[in-house]
C-alpha cells in the first residue's frame, strides 16, 4: 500500500478524547457498529459454494472458530476532505479530521501485532479469490481448510461490500499474541472433531492485552498514533472556545475547512 497520508475523521468531543490520551481505539472486530463487515468473505463463499457449508461438519466449525478469533480493528479513509466521511463520521462538518502519517508511526505501532489492509471492494475480483478457495476445499478436504484459515481470515477483514465503496477504507488491525505457556500438541488423526480442536487451540488460545473497553462497553485496544499525527483538519462547523483553539495549534498544524 502506498498510501502517504491517512484520514480519521471524528466527532469533536471524541477529538478532545483522541488528544488527550494520544490513542484511537481499535475494537474487536465483531463489536464494530456493523458487524457483518467483518463476515463479508464467509457470506459471499457460502453463496458460491452452499455445499461445503451444508455437507462439511467441520468447515461449519471452523467458521465458528473462525467468527471468535480476537482481532481489534482501527479505521482510516484514503481521501483527504471526504463529504462522505464528514457526514458519517465526522458529524457533518462539526467533527474533525486527524490527519495520520503512517511513515511516522512508533515501532511499537507497527510490531508483528499489527497488520494493514486495504479493503478491497471488488465484487469480481472478491468471487475470484473465494472461487479458488473453494475448489482448493473440494479437491483437497481437512488439509486445505487448515492450512488456508488463517488466509481465508485475513479476507474476512479486508473484503467489504461494494456498497462501503465510498468509504475508501484502510484498517489496521491488532491479532493478540499467543499466550506463551501455549502447548501444541502433535496433530491428532483427521477426524473432524479432533481436528477442530486443534484449530481451535492455534487460533483462540490469545490473552487480551490490554483489557480495555469503550464506552459502549466494546473490548478495545490502544492504537498509539499521537507521534504520527501531521495536521488536524476542523469541520466548516466546528466549534470551540478560544483557548482550546489556541492549544491545538501550538502543539498541531490545524486548519478548518
Amino acid at each position: 500500500m502506498d498510501t502517504e497520508k491517512l484520514y480519521h475523521y471524528t466527532n469533536a468531543p471524541a477529538l478532545v478524547n483522541i488528544l488527550n490520551h494520544g490513542y484511537l481505539r481499535a475494537t474487536q472486530a465483531w463489536h464494530l457498529a456493523d458487524g457483518s463487515e467483518c463476515r463479508h468473505a464467509i457470506d459471499t463463499l457460502r453463496m458460491l459454494a452452499p455445499e461445503l457449508s451444508r455437507n462439511n461438519g467441520l468447515w461449519r466449525s471452523l467458521e465458528t472458530t473462525l467468527l471468535s478469533m480476537p482481532r481489534y480493528v482501527v479505521c482510516f479513509s484514503k481521501v483527504w476532505n471526504d463529504p462522505h466521511q464528514w457526514e458519517q463520521y465526522g458529524s457533518n462538518r462539526a467533527g474533525a479530521c486527524i490527519v495520520f502519517d503512517p511513515k511516522k508511526a512508533s515501532s511499537a505501532l507497527l510490531n508483528s501485532s499489527w497488520d494493514r489492509f486495504e479493503c478491497q471492494y471488488d465484487s469480481t475480483v472478491q468471487q475470484s479469490m473465494l472461487k479458488e478457495l473453494a475448489e482448493n476445499l473440494r479437491n483437497r478436504g481437512e488439509t486445505a481448510i487448515v492450512d488456508r484459515m488463517c488466509e481465508f481470515w485475513k479476507w474476512n477483514i479486508q473484503f467489504k461490500s461494494e456498497d462501503y465503496a465510498q468509504e475508501n477504507e484502510v484498517r489496521y488491525v491488532l491479532t493478540p499474541l499467543p499466550r506463551v505457556e501455549q502447548v501444541i500438541a502433535p496433530p491428532p488423526p483427521p477426524e473432524a472433531a479432533q481436528l477442530m480442536c486443534q484449530c481451535a487451540l492455534e487460533l483462540n488460545s490469545y490473552t487480551h492485552q490490554s483489557g480495555m473497553f469503550d464506552e459502549k462497553y466494546r473490548p478495545c485496544e490502544p492504537f498509539c498514533i499521537q507521534e504520527s499525527i501531521t495536521e488536524i483538519i476542523l469541520g466548516s462547523r466546528f466549534t470551540a472556545t478560544k483557548n482550546y483553539c489556541d492549544h491545538l495549534s501550538r502543539k498541531y498544524t490545524v486548519t478548518q475547512i
